[in-house]
């Protein structure tokens, strides 16, 4: 559309069926009433779901109707259906409300590390179509700020009890901020979507606007998502610190050895700087390193790199940030990460605004 937004277009079918025809005359009103904006690219019959007459007999009938657009089928895949363009894995990771928190703690998701592989998560993808991450980030937000029906136990397990509205939203940020440089950088998926620009409030999940929706005011999570899905950008590879618990802490003015993840979705060679930071719990900055790097097209480029640690001891927030030379492949990229430094009983750490 004229804000250059692009939309997968989800019905209302999860846990929901109804008989042939009805579906069939819905499904027909929906691509009629809908199809003339620009912004949808993709229509989604069916969430979490499978439905042999939706995906074999009703999405070959409305590609007729409407040829210029994919069609998606929940988790069908080329083993279910005979036309399938593309599947949605969804890599939700992090404490679920049927997950004991005391066997999770055991083996926690490693948010951050740009290495993680859930096998689960693999084997959903083994199929002959485009794999777009279409739902991941169980981090759902009230608009007021408040954890939504599904997602109360997930803030209260790393945030404690009683987190404010300012915490969990800056909490959110970061989650998703990393957990976006993940699916990127794994370059196994045609696309990652983020779920979900805009739903409901006071539900099971939540969308990145803040207080009234008339008036769209954005959350931090917009702000992030700008680093995290810049086209050319230099990720932190390495596990957060802060909220995933029983980390060690590095030794002060160390030396730390890190991998940076470069990932690029031009068809060019994209070159520029990463600047490496260090910025302590009052905000105040030092220089790290500084480096030349140049990105591969399509492709991860891995960058082993050293740095020297702060001196002092604290929680620090790390920083890497991406400066393209030629300003076509995008604005600079900014990758985050909390790292501890020394031993402390208690770790305060530094906030940083988008």
């Amino acid at each position: 559309d004229e804000y250059g937004l692009m939309f997968q277009n989800e019905w209302l079918y999860w846990q929901h069926h109804g008989w042939d025809e009805e579906i069939r005359k819905e499904y027909t009103d929906w691509v009629l009433s809908d199809g003339n904006h620009p912004g949808i690219v993709i229509w989604d019959a069916i969430n979490e779901n499978r439905n042999p007459f939706i995906g074999n007999v009703l999405i070959p009938e409305l590609m007729q109707l409407d040829p210029t657009r994919i069609w998606d089928a929940g988790y069908m895949t080329a083993s279910d259906m005979r036309m399938d363009e593309m599947d949605e894995p969804h890599p939700y990771e992090g404490p679920k409300p049927w997950v004991d928190l005391k066997k999770y703690a055991e083996n926690p998701y490693p948010l951050g590390n740009l290495d993680y592989r859930n096998e689960n998560n693999i084997r959903s993808m083994e199929s002959s179509a485009a794999q777009l991450v279409n739902e991941y980030g169980w981090v759902w937000l009230w608009r007021d700020g408040q954890p939504s029906k599904l997602t109360v136990d997930f803030y209260r397990y790393f945030l404690g009890e009683n987190s404010t509205a300012t915490q969990n939203r800056a909490f959110q940020a970061y989650w998703l901020q990393l957990e976006t440089e993940w699916l990127r950088s794994i370059r196994e998926h045609a696309g990652v979507l983020a779920f979900t620009h805009l739903t409901n409030n006071y539900g099971y999940t939540g969308d990145w606007f803040i207080d009234n929706i008339k008036d769209l005011k954005p959350s931090p999570v917009l702000h992030w998502f700008r680093h995290a899905f810049a086209p050319a950008a230099v990720f932190i590879n390495m596990t957060d610190e802060r909220y995933v618990k029983n980390r060690p802490a590095h030794r002060p003015g160390g030396d730390l050895l890190l991998t940076l993840a470069g990932v690029n979705d031009s068809r060019d060679e994209v070159k520029g700087r990463v600047v490496l930071e260090f910025y302590d719990k009052n905000g105040k900055k030092s220089m790290g390193r500084e480096m030349e790097v140049t990105l591969l097209p399509d492709i991860r480029t891995n960058i082993p790199v050293a740095v020297t640690l702060p001196e002092e001891s604290g929680g620090y927030l790390m920083t890497a940030t991406f400066i393209p030379d030629d300003t076509k492949y995008g604005r600079q990229a900014v990758s985050r990460r909390y790292i501890k430094v020394g031993e402390m009983r208690n770790y305060r750490f530094f906030d940083m605004k988008y």
